[in-house]
């Protein structure tokens, strides 16, 4: 288990963040990136409820690959402007 005190938004993929891979294997999320999805420099965003702590929520930018995290990242940006 991991003790969670804040909102967080994990960028990586599940090799590089246990959060990352325990997010990921929690069943949880709609999708789940690996090496087949979504695809070779495609990322994907996505959002958890409280998935570590109640109220604190999660923000998830990875993808099947370096570059489709940071495709995902850029997006995110986008999104934000």
């Amino acid at each position: 288990a991991f003790e969670v005190g804040e909102d967080l938004i994990l960028v990586g993929t599940d090799s590089s963040s246990t959060l990352i891979k325990a997010l990921q294997r929690a069943s949880i999320l709609p999708f789940v990136a690996n090496d087949y999805f979504p695809g070779k420099g495609r990322g994907l965003l996505e959002y958890s409820w409280s998935p570590f702590a109640l109220g604190k929520d999660v923000i998830l930018v990875t993808g099947s690959d370096p570059a489709g995290v940071r495709k995902a990242a850029q997006e995110l940006l986008t999104l934000l402007r």
